[in-house]
């Protein structure tokens, strides 16, 4: 095979060199434009296009400079176009990809159907000039999650007209604080739910509890709870989750069977165990006292004028407890529904 050694190629006349048959160059062509690339028998202008057909591949090592108003990527017939970024081609490891408005301007996605995101690590995160302010998050728990990144920050929902929020499960909850968990004394409570919301500056703190299970030993302010267990209290008030407490109301949604249905709600600073009297221990206060059964339907507040204080100062625990001066026999109830709100406040 004959070599040719030569620096540079012009044409004997015109502006074209020709070259017939193949042309095989050890090192770099270096050229400003190639007008027309042959492929077989087609011909493609090469300033504008590469390749003829969709699995060509082109595959370039190092950066890649674009000048120009726009890229246009067209996808096969029937099918989709895809911009895929790889941050290397050595290994496997998560790299980070990042396109970016060198210019400071905007930086617009617009679409004439939907736009998806898909994130297999389950968070969308938003930055502002590089420090987080806020993350959408897919939890294993089947929740979809909005929540601001910065503690002292608050997330507002704004529109110029309504707000209308649609639960196909037909609950909307609003929390603003975990409630203080109950303790292990009322575990055999057949169900209790507790929610804190606050609501044009007032924290509401809802309790929601079947008592079927629990046990009232039947005297006079024994506290009702899993039988001789520890810790038999409802939940606990402090001052950071509820606020400073000053009413409360408590409502029967079940009538209470086997036990008393006269029932009173209670606090004191003391954990008392299931049984133990309830009004001879440390910073007691009464709270409801009906003086009655309960029946469904059946609202009992707290009296005018009950000094509350203690019940936030104390950080108390609250109690159910049998109610009146009688006695009666030891038993667990059969059924018993319950829900209890306490309304506070703190600015």
């Amino acid at each position: 095979m004959s070599k040719l050694y030569v620096n540079t190629i012009y044409p004997q006349s015109g502006n074209w060199v020709a070259v017939s048959g193949s042309l095989d160059v050890s090192g770099t062509i270096t050229a400003y434009q190639f007008d027309t690339i042959v492929e077989g028998s087609t011909t493609y202008l090469g300033s504008t296009s590469f390749g003829n057909d969709s699995t060509d591949l082109h595959q370039y090592t190092g950066s890649l400079e674009l000048t120009g108003s726009g890229i246009t990527i067209t996808g096969a017939e029937a099918g989709a176009a895809t911009l895929t970024f790889k941050a290397d081609q050595g290994d496997d490891a998560a790299d980070t990809t990042t396109v970016s408005v060198a210019d400071g301007g905007d930086f617009t996605v617009d679409c004439a159907a939907d736009i998806m995101l898909d994130a297999d690590g389950g968070e969308i995160f938003f930055e502002d000039g590089g420090s987080q302010q806020g993350v959408l998050k897919m939890d294993t728990s089947n929740k979809f999650i909005l929540s601001s990144s910065v503690p002292t920050n608050d997330l507002y929902l704004m529109s110029g007209r309504d707000i209308a929020l649609e639960a196909d499960g037909g609950d909307v909850f609003i929390t603003v604080a975990d409630a203080n968990a109950a303790g292990a004394g009322v575990g055999n409570a057949a169900s209790q739910t507790m929610y804190v919301a606050k609501v044009n500056g007032e924290i509401v703190t809802t309790i929601l509890i079947d008592i079927q299970g629990l046990v009232n030993d039947g005297a006079a302010s024994d506290v009702i709870g899993d039988s001789g267990e520890s810790a038999a209290y409802i939940t606990r008030i402090t001052s950071a989750v509820n606020g400073v407490v000053y009413k409360a109301e408590m409502a029967c949604v079940e009538e209470p069977t086997t036990c008393t249905a006269d029932i009173d709600l209670v606090a004191s600073s003391a954990a008392l165990a299931e049984g133990a009297t309830a009004s001879g221990a440390a910073n007691y206060t009464s709270i409801i006292a009906p003086g009655a059964a309960y029946e469904p339907g059946t609202c009992r507040y707290t009296a005018s004028g009950t000094d509350l204080i203690d019940v936030t100062e104390q950080s108390s625990y609250i109690y159910l407890v049998h109610g009146g001066s009688g006695a009666s026999g030891a038993d667990t109830y059969g059924a018993g529904k319950f829900i209890i709100k306490f309304y506070g406040v703190s600015f």
